[in-house]
């Protein structure tokens, strides 16, 4: 049988606002030997999982819509 097991935290990243809600970011140990280690978002009604790489092409994505959208609105005129 086939049962999932939570890595062990290794520390706190940070805090971040995500869907306008505060979420903590934590780093935690591969569930197995040589696996990936996973990022923990997280707050009291639920938690997103993703490994490392997940994580930074998350991030990375994010940042480059963010700029996108700074640099259409400076086109368009303030909003």
């Amino acid at each position: 049988m086939w049962r999932k097991i939570m890595g062990e935290k290794i520390r706190d990243l940070g805090e971040i606002n995500l869907f306008e809600r505060s979420m903590t970011v934590e780093l935690n140990k591969a569930t197995y030997k040589n696996g990936p280690r996973y990022i923990h978002i997280q707050n009291n009604n639920g938690r997103y999982q993703l490994t490392e790489e997940e994580f930074i092409k998350f991030v990375c994505i994010a940042n480059k819509s963010a700029y996108q959208l700074r640099y259409l609105k400076n086109m368009e005129g303030d909003f």
